[in-house]
């Protein structure tokens, strides 16, 4: 569960983002 503005990683794992849900 991503918190808002918390680093996730995408499926890939390979490129970390950072999640903004506004």
């Amino acid at each position: 569960m991503a918190n808002i503005g918390s680093i996730t990683t995408t499926a890939g794992g390979s490129l970390p983002v950072v999640t903004q849900l506004w």
